[in-house]
């Protein structure tokens, strides 16, 4: 039934990727290797884009064979910013694992929310990023965009207007970087 509700925005050319976001309580694990093959099979012809918020993805132990395991099944990985510190944050890695594409997933760094049990997801995605902050972010998604066909730049930092403003930011910023 999913996968018939988005075909209309794939078959349209509206759908650049679909997004998994995996809850912080998922580790690496042999069971949900196999899930994310599972969900491969059962959208064959969609980019499937997968966002980890556990850390220990992307630990010593498990950092390559999680990189491996998303470039052999052509899975886009990720880059999420956020908050660091947190069993719920994963650092921010520029790696590609699809030629096709890369997402970026900007939740903000407010940090004194992140970990806040109960906080509610207008507080947790408060925050403006500063000008500095995105001309960082965009010197890195510079460099990604280098090695894919296309980039998406998602800004979910949700508290009144900041996405917006922020995204209008970042685009100037990249427009006089041309």
């Amino acid at each position: 039934r999913f996968e018939t509700a988005i075909r209309p925005l794939r078959d349209a050319g509206k759908l650049g990727a679909v997004h998994f976001q995996f809850p912080p309580w998922v580790k690496p694990a042999p069971r949900v290797f196999e899930h994310m093959e599972d969900c491969a099979k059962r959208l064959a012809g969609y980019k499937l884009a997968l966002e980890f918020r556990h850390t220990s993805w992307f630990d010593a132990e498990h950092r390559e064979a999680t990189f491996a395991f998303l470039r052999q099944h052509a899975l886009v990985h990720t880059v999420a910013d956020e908050p660091q510190g947190f069993a719920n944050s994963v650092p921010a890695l520029w790696e590609v694992t699809n030629p096709d594409l890369a997402v970026i997933r900007l939740h903000g760094r407010n940090s004194s929310m992140w970990g806040t049990p109960g906080a509610t997801v207008e507080e947790r995605f408060d925050y403006m990023y500063t000008d500095a902050e995105l001309a960082e972010i965009g010197e890195d998604a510079e460099r990604l965009a280098e090695q894919v066909r296309q980039i998406h730049v998602i800004f979910n930092n949700n508290h009144r207007d900041q996405g917006h403003k922020n995204a209008s930011t970042l685009m100037r910023w990249l427009r006089l970087r041309q």
